[in-house]
């Protein structure tokens, strides 16, 4: 919510749209159960969260915050959003709900592009600026609580700086941020954290939704997939796996019957010795991801990872 602009500008309006939203309907609906109503800006799992209590839906509070600041009736409003599947259905949630209230919200789906120019990169005071509502979702990298804050509520944050696109100005909220940043004791920056949490929280200068649960799939012929707690796919080591024990059968056989070509030394060890010209191809094409370089003195590599040496000696061999 763009807090410079009416009515936005008043936190009873603020408050009215986080108690008209009901979070567990919102997980339910719209992320199909993967994820949890939240109780912060930044995830449980982030250093320094502290948890608030969820803003639980209340016709009657929001109804009865409206006409405290004016707006018995509600009003009408516009909420803008990158137009793909997945924020169509939040979008149109979000104006089932707050119409429950009396607010109307005309969709503004968009071509992302064409979003960022009029959001990310105005360079429009807040007042001036096109955006009344916008729907975004934030992952920070760092696992600290500082970018899961900061780029969206601090004061230099604003467009087209970076994301506050709530145009949110609290000067305690900013001067807590940078002692934040100066204490190497985690008590001092965990004690700032919290206090920033809280005054966000009343607030209110945005909604926070839920926290998304972190899914992926893959086929069940690849190895070594997972999810990162950003978001991003751990893919280095992924493999297929659907041979494997195909692979292990040739090795055995191979290793029975053709010793000249190569053979597993101390297994346990995981330490493979060959030709050295047929290790260094290999190893080229990337069968030893967790070997830097091949022991010339002896042909040998070592590997913690029996597939590795399963795959790259069925390479060898055949």
């Amino acid at each position: 919510m763009n807090n410079q602009k009416a009515p936005f500008n008043d936190v009873r309006v603020r408050q009215a749209i986080n108690y008209a939203i009901d979070k567990d309907a919102y997980c339910a609906v719209v992320k199909n159960g993967l994820a949890t109503p939240a109780d912060s800006i930044i995830g449980t799992n982030v250093q320094f969260h502290k948890a608030n209590d969820v803003y639980k839906v209340n016709i009657e509070k929001a109804k009865e915050l409206l006409a405290d600041a004016g707006y018995p009736d509600g009003f009408t409003t516009t909420l803008m959003y990158a137009k793909t599947t997945a924020n169509e259905k939040q979008a149109t949630f979000i104006k089932q709900q707050l119409a429950n209230v009396g607010i109307n919200v005309e969709l503004d789906g968009m071509e992302n592009a064409i979003l960022q120019e009029k959001v990310s990169k105005c360079t429009e005071e807040g007042a001036n600026a096109e955006v009344n509502m916008y729907t975004i979702g934030w992952s920070l990298s760092t696992g600290d609580a500082d970018w899961g804050i900061r780029p969206l509520m601090a004061i230099e944050s604003e467009p087209p700086m970076s994301y506050n696109i709530c145009y949110y100005e609290n000067e305690k909220v900013d001067a807590l941020l940078y002692d934040a940043l100066g204490p190497a004791d985690p008590a001092k920056r965990a004690e700032c954290y919290a206090e920033i949490q809280d005054i966000i929280w009343e607030d209110s200068p945005l909604v926070c939704l839920a926290f998304d649960s972190n899914t992926w799939a893959n086929n069940k012929n690849i190895i070594n997939v997972g999810n990162m707690p950003d978001g991003g796919l751990w893919i280095r080591n992924a493999r297929m796996a659907a041979k494997i024990e195909e692979l292990k059968s040739k090795v055995k056989k191979a290793l029975s019957k053709d010793f000249s070509k190569g053979r597993i030394e101390m297994p346990e060890k995981f330490v493979y010795k060959a030709n050295y010209k047929d290790l260094k191809k290999a190893y080229q094409m990337s069968f030893f991801p967790g070997v830097k370089a091949i022991d010339e003195r002896t042909n040998c590599v070592e590997s913690d990872n029996y597939h590795d040496i399963v795959v790259a000696h069925s390479f060898i061999v055949y």
